[in-house]
């Protein structure tokens, strides 16, 4: 599948979910990946990878800074951010690239069977791997009111 189509369902789905189901306005900046990850270092972030086969095959890297978490979490369980265990920010983390992805394979062939594999965390020395995995796949840098936010697609 061409670049361009895939980027234009990727910006398109993140827009809908996060907008729609999180109530989050973005903003998709004109920037290089590399201009990104260098703004966005200094910042933690927790990283989750969705797997998938079906027409193509590939994974899905959503990077999300710490500090967004807990208020996304607490909205998507309905509780009090005090509330918030880091379990909850993973698991609203893991659900939101998993909601992205099924969103976009419906954008792209509403026909087309995806087999999308149980979301993980990625961690520990993973994390920087998958800050320098530069031009590799498509990268989507993503601006909200307060902070940035990214969605890599690499297909196999």
């Amino acid at each position: 599948m061409e670049p361009e189509i895939l980027e234009s369902a990727m910006k398109r789905s993140i827009s809908e979910v996060l907008e729609k189901m999180f109530f989050v306005p973005v903003d998709f900046p004109n920037t290089s990946e590399q201009h990104w990850a260098d703004l966005c270092r200094p910042r933690k972030f927790m990283i989750a990878k969705l797997a998938f086969k079906g027409p193509f095959a590939g994974h899905f890297l959503f990077f999300l800074p710490e500090e967004m978490t807990s208020s996304l979490a607490a909205g998507f369980l309905g509780q009090d951010e005090q509330h918030v265990t880091m379990e909850h920010r993973a698991d609203t983390v893991k659900e939101i690239v998993n909601m992205i992805a099924g969103n976009m394979f419906s954008i792209l062939d509403n026909h087309a069977l995806f087999n999308l594999e149980i979301p993980v965390m990625v961690e520990g020395s993973d994390t920087e791997a998958a800050f320098s995995g530069l031009n590799e796949g498509i990268f989507v840098p993503v601006q909200t009111v307060d902070s940035s936010l990214g969605l890599r697609l690499v297909v196999h």
